[in-house]
This record gives structure tokens, sequence and C-alpha cells, in this order.
């Protein structure tokens, strides 16, 4: 501001008047008088308390930018955890979680250890958990930033799976009033194995619906970080540019 100069050069004199002679002394209680008396003073003092407002609410601004940034970057984190653990679910081939393993089991007639071909739940009971846990997690996140398009897709996603909620509980994952998955491993492990395969396989399944929308999340979130503003030492508002090249070192 003008008055930067000027008036730290004034007020230091102003201020430091009592430490010096006398003789100076008369001076500068006269020169302080006759800056009250025509109104300097209180201009100064005006303009001096303007600029620590100022200063203050670009202050309260930066830290609120910065909050809410740590908020969607949380989101962002937890739909890319998500993603992957609809990976698991979704992955074909001999590392699918769907395809058959050689087990050895004792024949109920016999006694004997005999080698049979079957599925392995206590895998896919791991996936499932990973996914709910994951799901939930985006939740959480989601709900604490302000970000409207992040709010949207989260809704979405939950809405897949309200539409999926009875064929969900079948197969063990209840749809709490929350909307938060709880895996009942025992219900899983007797459930139909094509019923989960159908439903947890395949791009147009219901995980693969899931892991859509929570690529949308990560995206929105990902916009979110780069349009939100944040301030520099110098006082001058850093742009969407500098925030997405931090957000991809963070991330």
């Amino acid at each position: 501001m003008a008055i930067s100069t000027n008036y730290y050069n004034y007020s230091s004199s102003l201020f430091s008047s009592t430490s010096h002679g006398s003789s100076s002394g008369s001076s500068n209680v006269l020169s302080q008088y006759m800056s009250i008396n025509n109104g300097s003073y209180k201009k100064l003092l005006t303009a001096y308390y303007k600029k620590m407002e100022e200063q203050e609410s670009e202050s309260s601004s930066s830290t609120q930018t910065a909050s809410e940034k740590s908020k969607i970057l949380a989101a962002k984190k937890d739909a890319d955890s998500l993603k992957e653990a609809t990976d698991k679910l979704l992955t074909t081939g001999k590392n699918s979680i769907w395809e058959q393993v050689e087990k050895e089991v004792k024949d109920e007639k016999t006694g004997e250890m005999v080698k049979v071909k079957d599925y392995d739940y206590d895998r896919i009971t791991k996936a499932m958990n990973e996914f709910a846990s994951s799901y939930n997690s985006v939740l959480e996140s989601s709900s604490k930033q302000n970000d409207l398009s992040v709010l949207k897709k989260t809704a979405y996603m939950t809405g897949i799976t309200k539409s999926n909620k009875v064929a969900l509980g079948k197969m063990g994952i209840t749809v709490g009033a929350d909307n938060k998955l709880t895996v009942d491993e025992s219900k899983l492990k007797s459930a139909d194995i094509n019923n989960l395969k159908s439903y947890f396989t395949g791009s147009s399944s219901y995980a693969g619906r899931i892991q859509g929308k929570a690529f949308d999340i990560s995206q929105s979130a990902k916009n979110a970080v780069n349009s939100l503003k944040t301030y520099n030492r110098s006082g001058s508002i850093n742009q969407s540019g500098d925030l997405g090249n931090w957000f991809d070192m963070v991330c």
C-alpha cells in the first residue's frame, strides 16, 4: 500500500521519541500534537489497521483453502483405493479370484486326502472385505468436503448400490442405513458362486459400475483441487497449473 514507507518511518519516529534527549523531545511532542490535531495521525492508524485486517483476511482464506484441499485429496485417495479394490474383483485370467484352485481335502467316505478343484473362498472373502472397506472410506471422505461434483458422483455410486441392495444382501453384503457396506463372511461363503461372479465380474456388472464411479470421483476431486486458489508469499494468487503439479507429486 502507499502508506508503507512513510508510515513506518513516521511511526518509528513517533513511538521512539521518548528515548531521545529533552531538547529533541519537545520538538517531537509538538510534531505529534500537530499530527493528531490535523488528522494525519488518525489517518495513518486507520490505514495501518486496514492493512492488518487485509493480511489477516488473506491468511484466513489461505488456511481455509488448504483445509478444503486436504479434504478433497483424501476423497481422491480413497476413490483410487476403491478402484484398486474393484480391480481385484474384476481381474480375469490366472490371477482372478474367481478361478478355481487345486486343493487337498479329506474324502468323507474313505477318509483319504484327495485333490479337488474349488474356489478359494478365503481369497474371495478378503477381496470383498477390502472392497467394502474402500467403498465406506469414499463415503466418509467425500461427505467431509464441499465440491458439488464429488458429492454428486458419490451420490450416484450409492444409488447404484441401493438399487442392488436386495441381491447383495442375499450374498452376505448388507447396505446399512448410512449406505455403508458390511460383509457377513459365513453368508458370503455359502452364497451361490454364479451369483457372486455375475455381480462382481465384467465391466457392466455391479462391481464394474462402482469402479466407473470411483474413477469419476477421483477425476472430480482432481479437478476440484486444480480449481482452488491459494496465496503465495508475495500475496499473489496461485492458479490451478501450480496446484496440478503439486497434486501429481503428492498423489
